[in-house]
């Protein structure tokens, strides 16, 4: 019983980190740190404007004008900057976890899977990469495997 129930608890805490276990050494991995050579994440430039407007009509309220962070805290967290300002921590999560916190909520973001569908989301996530210093898109599009097509 003492055996299963922490490897329950590792199993969930390593669920909550974002990360999988490993057998064996049972320690957490991070998506965003991986070493493995990503699929091919393709962004097109033809979301942008569709991405502009979905940002505005379902993110602007807590993450502000262009993305620059919120000023307000909600559920003890401060949106943060997703335009690239300032270093933004952004750009150290792969867009598989970017899309997959627009669709599941965090830490006091709500959820808007149901809201949006796969495409809408991928479009706001067009539009914020669209944001960042071009310095930064070209080091996250290196770092994971990116192609932006018009």
């Amino acid at each position: 019983m003492q055996k299963t129930t922490t490897l329950s608890a590792l199993l969930g805490l390593s669920l909550l980190w974002g990360g999988t276990l490993k057998a064996g050494n049972m320690k957490g991995k991070h998506l965003q740190n991986s070493t493995k050579k990503a699929k091919q994440f393709v962004l097109k430039k033809s979301q942008i404007a569709e991405g502009k407007a979905l940002f505005g009509k379902n993110c602007i309220s807590c993450h502000g004008r262009a993305a620059v962070g919120g000023t307000i805290k909600i559920a003890g967290v401060k949106p943060p900057s997703l335009n690239g300002a300032g270093g933004s921590h952004v750009a150290h999560h792969a867009p598989q976890k970017l899309l997959h916190t627009i669709a599941q909520g965090r830490k006091g973001m709500p959820s808007f899977g149901s809201k949006l569908k796969s495409q809408e989301r991928k479009a706001i996530f067009s539009y914020l990469h669209s944001l960042w210093p071009q310095k930064m898109q070209k080091h996250y599009d290196k770092k994971f495997n990116i192609k932006v097509v018009k």
